[in-house]
Parts: structure tokens; C-alpha cells; sequence
């Protein structure tokens, strides 16, 4: 059994980001500064993982949102400096804001004005890979990103999805496992979507390394089908997704994949009660390697 942990807050002991960021909009510090003073918080967050985990993603650190990041890595957006990064953030060409999921975190939507086309133009995976030299590079998954993005005709959200996913196998390429963030599995999901999901995640995992694919904030309705996506690993919530763990105990879970557990919650100010999360660790190891 191991340990595998993910967003830890990036915003310091003593709010670091928040006055680097706000800082740098009113002129000081530099663009410079701003880049070292978000350095170190990354590794200082890896440090902390490295400390108390087994595995951990690299590549959660963001100028703003990582949604924003997503966009500008698959080309829906350009931007040529960090002044036009942060112009989507705000003022008068700022995209919407709004919360993620069901947590205070707001972030911008990005906006589909026309059919769009796709490409890989920024590997910010790689590129933090390569600064810190630790951990599985992350990413949002490409159905999360269009299922909370706007402006997309339903007639064409799988023709978009088939897109984006040709452009993610070609990042995938480039590594030997990697983290993926797909929370929106547990929305609403009709049985196209599922579909195309097995398909687009084929393609996928055919041309890159091991997937550790990560849902949260509810339960998989299509947990059976999740099962047969070629994936090194898949994290479910067992603090939130109560249905999750009955679905384990009706069906189990897959002998060739990896259970990462979610059992302590993030969004808790409290410490984890340790028997608790012992007990249920017990349970699912009768069904899975955790």
C-alpha cells in the first residue's frame, strides 16, 4: 500500500501567492520576482509531498487558474507575454468566474466563440517536470475542460472532445505516467458522453505512459464502464462518494488497476480521524490494491 496525495494549497503560510500576484498587478514586484516567488512555493509544496507521500503530481502551481492554463496549453487562446495572461483575468477582457464544483474556488470559463483548432502550444507539463525534476506531471482532463467551458454547440461538444483528445495523447507522449484530473465524471453523464470517454481515452493511453486518473466531490455513475479505460490507476472519493464504495463492495474492482482512495478530505479544517480512514482502507483492500 502506498500513499498518493494532490492539491495541496498553493497559497503559503502567509498568503505568499495571493500578495505576489496582486502585488506584481500594481507594478512591483517584477515579472522576475513574481516567477521566483512562485517557484519557491511550488517547491516548497513538493517538498511536503516528498516528505509525507509515496506519489504526488508536479505542475499544479498556476499564474492564476489552471483552467486558464488548460486553454492556453491547447491553443484556444493566445497570449504572447504575462500581461496578456493576466488581461484574462481581469479587467475588461477577464473571463467569467465561477465556482468549482461545490467549493468556494472560482474559476474563469473558458469560452468557445467559434470552432475551434486545437493544439498542443504550450507543454507546461513538461516544462515543470523538467524545473523540479519530481513527482507526475498534471493536467485537467480534456472532458472536465469542455464539460466546464462554455460556448460549445451540444451537437459539436464530440466532435471537440474527439479534438482535444488527438492533442492530449500527443502531451502524454512525452511522459512515462502522469496525473489527470477528470471531476467531472461525476456530473450528469448521458450514455454518448460515455462513449466517446472510452474512445477518446483509447486513443489516448494508446501513444503515453501510465495514466493516474483522478475523480472527486461525488460519486462515478458509470463506475463499470471507468473500470475498462486503459488506466494505470483511478482515485474515487470515499469521503464524498458514498456510493462509490458500494458499488465496490456489489462489483469490486479490477485486479490489473491501482485504487488511489480518496479518505481524507481537503476541505476539512479538522485532522482526519485516523481509525476511521484505517477501517476503510481495511474494507477496500478486500476488493483492490490501494
Amino acid at each position: 500500500m502506498q500513499t498518493y496525495a494532490y492539491g495541496f494549497p498553493r497559497l503559503g503560510e502567509n498568503r505568499e501567492y495571493k500578495k505576489l500576484i496582486e502585488g506584481y498587478w500594481e507594478g512591483k514586484p517584477s515579472e522576475d520576482e513574481l516567477r521566483r516567488g512562485l517557484d519557491e512555493l511550488e517547491k516548497s509544496r513538493l517538498a511536503a509531498y516528498e516528505e509525507q507521500v509515496d506519489k504526488f503530481p508536479v505542475g499544479e502551481m498556476t499564474f492564476y487558474d489552471n483552467m486558464l492554463d488548460t486553454a492556453l496549453l491547447v491553443g484556444l487562446y493566445e497570449c504572447k507575454d504575462l500581461n496578456g495572461y493576466y488581461d484574462l483575468c481581469r479587467g475588461k477582457n477577464a473571463l467569467e468566474l465561477t465556482k468549482w464544483f461545490s467549493t468556494n474556488y472560482h474559476y474563469l470559463i473558458p469560452e468557445f466563440t467559434s470552432p475551434p483548432q486545437f493544439s498542443a502550444v504550450w507543454n507546461k507539463p513538461k516544462e515543470e517536470l523538467e524545473k523540479h525534476g519530481k513527482g507526475l506531471p498534471y493536467l485537467i482532463g480534456p472532458f472536465t475542460f469542455l464539460k466546464l467551458s462554455k460556448g460549445i454547440p451540444p451537437e459539436k461538444f464530440g466532435e471537440y472532445f474527439l479534438s482535444l483528445g488527438e492533442v492530449y495523447a500527443e502531451l502524454l507522449g512525452d511522459f512515462d505516467e502522469i496525473h489527470i484530473d477528470e471531476p467531472a465524471f461525476v456530473m450528469d453523464i448521458s450514455r454518448e458522453e460515455i462513449n466517446l470517454i472510452k474512445e477518446v481515452y483509447g486513443r489516448v493511453a494508446s501513444r503515453g505512459g501510465d495514466i493516474y486518473l483522478f475523480t472527486y466531490y461525488d460519486s462515478v455513475d458509470f463506475l463499470e464502464e471507468l473500470y475498462e479505460l486503459p488506466v494505470k490507476a483511478i482515485g474515487l472519493d470515499f469521503i464524498n462518494g458514498k456510493e462509490n464504495f458500494e458499488k465496490i463492495r456489489g462489483y469490486g474492482f479490477p485486479d490489473d488497476k491501482i485504487l488511489i482512495a480518496g479518505i481524507v478530505n481537503g476541505r476539512n479544517v479538522w485532522r482526519a480521524e485516523i481509525k476511521r480512514a484505517v477501517e476503510t482502507l481495511r474494507e477496500l483492500s478486500r476488493y483492490a490494491e490501494t
